[in-house]
């Protein structure tokens, strides 16, 4: 876990700009308080579905981490997390240029 950008998110969460887990992201989704949902790349198909089903109602993007769910978690601070909202543009926008950076390979960010 050497990726600056899970670091970044120990920031994001204490600036309480951090919604943990798909019943809070999903609730958020439906606010139209999420500005982007990062998600673990081992992360449940129904979790996946749901999460995708109500960010594209949102029209919120949804990016597939190059992280598992033990990454994910260790880089929040909570057991078991597969999927987060981040609440605030900036910091969404930070997060996915941080990740574009760090893993260039990948086209989806």
């Amino acid at each position: 876990m050497t990726d600056e950008s899970t670091r970044f998110f120990g920031l994001i969460r204490r600036a309480g700009k951090l919604e943990v887990g798909d019943m809070a992201v999903t609730s958020a989704l439906q606010n139209r308080k999420v500005k982007a949902v990062l998600m673990a790349s081992d992360s449940g198909g129904n979790t996946i579905k749901k999460i995708e089903s109500v960010s594209s109602e949102a029209h919120i993007p949804v990016v597939m981490t190059p992280w598992d769910k033990k990454v994910f978690s260790h880089a929040i601070g909570r057991d078991n997390v597969a999927v987060v909202g981040i609440t605030d543009l900036g910091f969404a926008a930070a997060m996915l240029q941080k990740l574009s950076e760090e893993h260039p390979d990948r086209q989806d960010y």
